[in-house]
């Protein structure tokens, strides 16, 4: 199970913009600062009824013990979460 402190990213198979944001993220995900599950498995179905996700790439973030859910805006560059944030892509 992955640790819940990453940055984790929710995909699903046949889905182009997934494969667009993991490359977006490569970075992020080779050093381990972000984990890639896709919501055909169990725990990504555990993860998208936990945070009540209905679409993908989905990133949820932890700040501060504060849990966001965000979409990304590929003509921006940005995360834009639940809570009306928004975060650059790095």
């Amino acid at each position: 199970m992955v640790e819940e402190k990453k940055d984790i990213m929710l995909t699903q198979d046949g889905c182009g913009y997934c494969d667009e944001a993991e490359e977006l993220f490569k970075d992020k995900i080779e050093d381990g600062r972000m984990e890639v599950i896709s919501v055909d498995t169990p725990y990504g179905q555990h993860l998208a009824e936990k945070y009540d996700i209905d679409q993908t790439p989905t990133v949820i973030t932890k700040d501060n013990d504060k849990t966001r859910k965000c979409y990304i805006d590929f003509d921006k560059k940005i995360l834009e979460c639940d809570d009306g944030s928004e975060k650059a892509l790095d």
